[in-house]
């Protein structure tokens, strides 16, 4: 797992235990209304999966970031 860190931003790739934060803003209706519609678990399931995959075909892929609290 690849991950950048500064002294005030966090970066790491997402994985499976990213599932719980993932899901809980896509199935949620505000943060998804440019959207079609928010992501049940099998849709949230299958964008994790193919931003996994992405990482080991294309060698990049969306990151999870945090801010560091000082």
């Amino acid at each position: 797992m690849i991950v950048a860190e500064t002294s005030s931003l966090f970066l790491r790739e997402m994985g499976p235990d990213d599932f719980g934060a993932l899901h809980a803003v896509y199935s949620d209706a505000l943060a998804m209304k440019h959207y079609p519609h928010p992501f049940d678990s099998a849709m949230t399931t299958a964008w994790s999966e193919r931003s996994g995959k992405s990482y080991r075909t294309n060698g990049f892929g969306r990151w999870s970031t945090r801010g560091l609290v000082r």
